[in-house]
């Protein structure tokens, strides 16, 4: 029995050496990786340290940048090309507009789009940025292709845009395109008269697509019956194809009529407040003044359209509706331009 004990005794205790043993060994094995991983970790350190230096050191060695993408051989377009333009012709081809009216729009946008240089950076001039975006307006350019053509970066070209278009809107929409006074409105009333043989015509009014992305949400309202994605624009033109109102906020699905019934236009001529009391005699009938539409508007009193062609026209009729043609002629010159 005492043999047996004493065997027991010396196993335990050689068991205990041994799981002291590999418990040194493990602890061995996890000091030498946390000293290996350190190591490696401030060598990583160190050549991320002298990579910032380095990278720091060109970047303050280097020139002062513009407010420009650098340009890889168009981004001098504007300063070595289209300044040099003396022909209007290439002006209103790429432009929609000669250099005259070009120079006329900046001077009264410069306020709002002048930009300041700054120690790292020369602002874009006023004139380049509206020629950036005057010339996506007027050929529907891709971002990217006009990014190149005038040396900036995609994203500020698509910033200049949206700033552009605003100023037009804040600055010259109020000066531009408004609803003439009395005097002024005679004038357009004598001017269809004589001009389209109509009498007592203050405007042509209709409405057209402006071509959008689809939107994320509620893309069906916008997907139009000619088979794109559009907003509705609704617009009064007078004799001379200048734009006197502008409506522009529906979806393309809407209908002409019920954008108008939703228009400051509509609101106004229900209320007597568009027209002067300005009614003539004619043929024994007293004619207000009134706008001139196409078939998709309501017949209204102060709104006039031609008579349905059933086949059964008197000439007196043909000859209204030719007539009335004419006058309505003048917005769809304006939209087309």
């Amino acid at each position: 029995m005492a043999a047996e004990e004493i065997d027991v005794n010396v196993i335990a205790t050689i068991l205990s050496i041994t799981s002291d043993y590999q418990k040194k060994i493990r602890m061995r094995r996890v000091n030498f990786m946390k000293h290996y991983m350190n190591q490696r970790n401030k060598k990583k350190h160190r050549t991320f340290y002298f990579w910032c230096i380095g990278a720091l050191g060109n970047r303050l060695s280097s020139e002062r940048r513009f407010w420009v993408q650098a340009s890889k051989g168009t981004g001098l377009f504007w300063e070595e090309t289209v300044v040099m333009w003396n022909d209007d012709s290439l002006w209103l081809e790429n432009f929609r507009m000669s250099k005259g009216t070009f120079d006329f729009l900046c001077k009264k946008i410069n306020a709002y789009l002048l930009r300041e240089d700054t120690t790292f950076r020369k602002a874009i001039p006023v004139e380049k940025r509206a020629a950036i975006c005057f010339w996506h307006l007027a050929t529907n350019e891709d971002l990217r292709s006009l990014a190149w053509r005038f040396g900036v970066g995609k994203s500020t070209a698509c910033e200049i845009i949206n700033e552009v278009c605003q100023a037009v809107v804040e600055i010259l929409l109020p000066q531009v395109i408004k609803w003439p006074s009395d005097e002024k409105l005679l004038n357009v009333v004598d001017g269809f008269l004589t001009t389209w043989g109509f009498p007592q015509c203050a405007g042509a009014i209709d409405g057209t697509h402006i071509p959008i992305v689809a939107p994320s949400e509620s893309s069906p309202d916008y997907y139009n019956r000619k088979g794109f994605y559009s907003i509705v624009l609704q617009a009064v033109v007078d004799h001379q194809y200048r734009f006197t109102d502008i409506y522009i906020k529906w979806p393309g699905r809407v209908h002409d009529a019920r954008v108008l019934s939703n228009s400051g236009v509509f609101g106004k001529a229900e209320a007597g407040l568009l027209f002067p009391d300005l009614t003539k005699q004619i043929c024994e009938c007293n004619v207000p003044v009134m706008l001139v539409g196409d078939p998709a508007y309501p017949l209204l009193p102060w709104l006039m359209k031609r008579h349905p062609n059933d086949g059964n026209l008197s000439p007196a009729q043909k000859k209204f509706n030719y007539r009335l043609s004419r006058a309505r002629q003048v917005v769809e010159c304006a939209l087309a331009v």
